[in-house]
């Protein structure tokens, strides 16, 4: 190989250059062709295992397909995206990119993209032939009732494996069956239940899946002792979180201490036992051959569609001597894995190769010495190039082994350069990693055509990095594959700006739907209902698909209210506190409505919480005839009493007139004062029979008490008010309030010359302060002027001050100093009072 880079060093360096700066030359190539499309359509992601197998089977097996073809691969990444949004926009994408194409044949992985490419044949693809792979639902999609449509059934063969797995562990008594809890993972579950009716019946089975992935995890490590796991098919769990099926077949093998048994080929190598197994790769070779013979010209509809997929033991030697298991015991014809080979086989092939190199080297050995110095100009050359380009820069020859590598990449691994060529990914990443670099190298080498993917790269031991990753063929001037050249960039933090983006969404999906209001997405002006939550179906009683094809005036009694709604200000929050909506069935409701517009997708909306007020409004109307009620009763008690007080007073008078002994007068003046008494109560409860049946408002402070203290005689008593522009939210007898402490202060503060009100801020609380300069109160009354303990006072109206101030949650207490004045402060909460200009 030093030969060839020697005569074309400098030739190799320049096709670098074009290849990695120049990649519209393809295409413009490509767009000039129009070669006719094979389209091959995964239901997953290509970093699924599943799918990368089928597709390298496939390709290995429809061979060279000529240069009037193309094969395309796209995938619906359905365990990321299980929506109908999600095909909407797979069926948009696949139409933009190949509306205009030949498509010759469409290749279908598992059930998703087979049921995708059925539903959207007719518009999408009409009449192309349709060969599909990996299918579980065979009876739920019924391909064979299509035309041109053939493949291959996946089939699984679990009743073999747990006739295994008994024979193996014959004490057995719980078999574990893993799988997810999905479409493809419920299939399987059900097959391996299926399986399970003609073996014995003192074994009892355990389905897992319903759960996290770390709860399955700590649950397979406290499994009984005779259990066995049978793993299905796990790359989601119930809390949506994705995983690698290898990875979990791995770190189900790390938790567990009873032997696992497997149905597919990704989960062998993984510290599982093995099992009768299906193949992936062998998936895609048998829908490779069916394709090849389609573009042979053979008719599809005369090619059967296989059914009856084969299966093969395969077992993991390391794993059979962990649990003391004989090679004798396993099924005749299994495939060991992991069977460490003899010496000489191992390095055989290295000493051959080593006795070859060491021949050819010192053949031209004279011709290498004259040509070394051309070779560092040239390589001088590239190396200066590729060290000015970001991310990892690298070149391959085709065995995989590292010849040029930029300064970027040799200082995160530690390398210089000498150390790094020859080196293979082998030598420089963990096993895994390499495996996978070296599957996607192949995939370049076999397909002669560049690799666009994501790969992890591992810099520091354990934590893995993800890169956006371009591997490119090249071609020597045969036009065979003598290497390949990559460049790999860092696209972390693009990643996690794209998860952040996705847990928002999340996140503010979750407020959407939280609550039992009725929460609407509705265009300005049309009132199209762009989106709506699970609580506006259950309370109009149309499902969610119907409510995004309506308008929010089909809901609402009042025809207008959308324009009034298009009338409010863009960053203006509204209410609507009641009007009348429309259910499914006809039934009008009352409801109240809070809204704001802001800017969604390019266009204003507004959102609507709607809250049905049924209950409130009958509570309402209750309390009101509870309330009309009360105050009659109230009234006819108030008119008697005032008759028979009229009466009474009328008595008294004459008896005063008639009754001339001192002592009797003293007793008849003191009934004539019980009946002044009564005759305030009276007058008292008129005033306050209606004390918190009106709704609290919010009240100009100052202006407030000097309304109250207007209806109070203030000759030589000056005020003194320091609360501009407070605003407190109390009930509308807060002019009560102030009325009766001036009163208190008048009649019971002896000499009061001033008296005042001013504010204190305490923490997030607000104190509003009413003092006077009078003779105070004493300690003992102190706590009792509030309450209805105290003995012989005139009056109850400091009681109810307390009272129509607790309505709004305000405290009050008397804290002046006695012999100074009395002074009772008001403890506002926060979110009760304001200032304001």
């Amino acid at each position: 190989m030093g030969r060839g880079w020697s005569w074309y060093g400098f030739f190799i360096g320049f096709i670098l250059i074009l290849i990695l700066l120049s990649p519209a030359l393809g295409i413009i190539t490509e767009n000039s062709e129009k070669p006719s499309v094979i389209l091959f359509l995964h239901s997953y992601h290509p970093t699924y295992r599943w799918t990368s197998d089928i597709t390298t089977g496939f390709l290995e097996a429809v061979g060279d397909i000529g240069p009037d073809s193309r094969i395309a691969i796209e995938y619906l990444d359905w365990k990321n995206y299980q929506s109908d949004e999600s095909l909407q926009l797979q069926k948009e994408i696949l139409s933009y990119k190949y509306g205009k194409e030949s498509v010759r044949l469409i290749i279908t992985a598992d059930d998703t993209a087979l049921q995708f490419i059925l539903n959207n044949r007719e518009t999408l693809f009409p009449d192309v032939p349709i060969v599909f792979t990996g299918l579980n639902g065979y009876e739920e999609l019924h391909p064979d009732t299509y035309d041109k449509v053939t493949g291959i059934v996946t089939a699984i063969n679990p009743k073999e494996t747990l006739e295994t797995m008994i024979s193996l562990f014959p004490d057995t008594t719980d078999i574990w069956i893993v799988s997810e809890e999905t479409e493809s993972g419920n299939e399987i579950r059900r097959t391996i239940h299926e399986a399970t009716k003609t073996l014995s019946a003192d074994i009892v089975y355990h389905d897992v899946g319903n759960g996290t992935v770390e709860e399955i995890y700590n649950q397979m490590e406290r499994l009984p002792p005779h259990s066995l796991i049978i793993l299905g098919n796990f790359s989601r769990d119930t809390a949506g979180k994705v995983t690698d099926i290898s990875l979990f077949a791995e770190n189900i093998a790390k938790h567990s201490s009873v032997p696992i048994f497997i149905l597919y080929d990704f989960h062998s190598g993984k510290g599982t036992l093995g099992g009768s197994i299906i193949s992936a790769k062998h998936q895609g070779t048998l829908a490779g051959e069916m394709a090849r013979e389609i573009l042979n010209g053979r008719n599809v509809n005369e090619i059967p569609m296989n059914l009856n997929d084969s299966t093969s033991y395969v077992f993991d030697a390391e794993v059979l001597k962990k649990y003391g298991i004989s090679e004798n015991r396993i099924p005749p014809d299994s495939i060991l894995i992991n069977k460490k080979p003899e010496v000489i086989d191992v390095y055989f092939r290295e000493l051959v190769t080593a006795i070859v190199i060491i021949i050819i080297l010192a053949c031209l050995l004279v011709v290498l010495l004259y040509l070394m110095h051309q070779r560092r100009k040239t390589e001088h050359l590239m190396q200066t190039f590729i060290n000015t380009l970001p991310g990892y820069v690298f070149f391959k020859d085709i065995k995989g082994r590292y010849q040029i590598a930029n300064q970027r990449l040799l200082d995160s691994f530690k390398h210089d350069s000498q150390e790094l060529i020859g080196s293979t990914d082998e030598d420089i990443f963990p096993h895994q990693l390499a495996e996978e670099y070296q599957k996607n190298d192949r995939t370049v080498i076999t397909s002669k055509k560049p690799l666009y993917i994501e790969e992890d790269v591992e810099i520091t031991p354990g934590i893995r990095i993800p890169h956006s990753t371009r591997k490119v063929p090249f071609l020597d001037e045969h036009g065979q594959v003598i290497g390949l050249i990559g460049l790999s960039v860092d696209i972390s933090e693009l990643k996690k700006a794209h998860h952040a983006l996705e847990e928002s969404s999340r996140k503010y999906y979750n407020l959407f739907e939280l609550g039992w209001e009725a929460i609407f997405l509705i265009e300005k002006g049309s009132g199209n209902i762009l989106e709506a939550n699970s609580a506006a179906s259950e309370m109009y009683g149309y499902s969610h698909d119907e409510l995004l094809k309506m308008r929010y005036q089909e809901l609402s009694m009042t025809q207008d209210i959308i324009e009034k709604i298009n009338n409010k200000k863009p960053s203006e929050v509204f209410s609507i506190p009641v009007t009348y909506h429309i259910r499914r069935d006809k039934s009008s409701f009352p409801v109240e409505i809070l809204g704001r517009f802001f800017e969604w997708n390019g266009k204003w909306v507004f959102v609507a919480a709607i809250r049905d007020i049924t209950e409130r409004i009958r509570d309402q109307k209750a309390l009101q005839k509870a309330t009309e009620k009360i105050n009659l009763f109230n009234y006819l008690t108030r008119t008697t009493i005032n008759n028979q007080l009229f009466i009474l007073r009328g008595y008294l008078d004459f008896a005063i007139d008639v009754v001339q002994n001192a002592d009797a007068e003293k007793y008849l003046e003191r009934s004539r004062n019980a009946v002044r008494a009564i005759d305030r109560l009276v007058i008292f409860m008129k005033y306050y029979q209606d004390l918190g049946l009106k709704p609290a408002v919010w009240q100009n402070v100052e202006e407030v008490f000097i309304y109250a203290i207007s209806h109070v005689s203030m000759a030589g008593i000056t005020r003194e008010l320091a609360v501009p522009g407070l605003f407190i939210y109390a009930d509308p007898f807060l002019e009560k309030v102030f009325m009766h402490l001036v009163e208190n202060s008048r009649l019971h503060g002896g000499n009061v010359q001033i008296i005042r009100i001013r504010t204190e801020q305490d923490g997030d609380d607000l104190h509003l302060i009413y003092e006077d300069d009078g003779v105070g109160i004493s300690p003992e009354n102190k706590e009792q002027i509030l309450s209805f303990s105290l003995e012989g006072k005139s009056g109850i109206g400091l009681i109810l001050v307390r009272e129509i101030l607790a309505i709004t949650g305000i405290s009050i207490t008397e804290t002046g100093e006695y012999g100074k004045g009395s002074r009772f402060v008001m403890r506002i909460p926060k979110g009760g009072y304001r200032f304001e200009k």
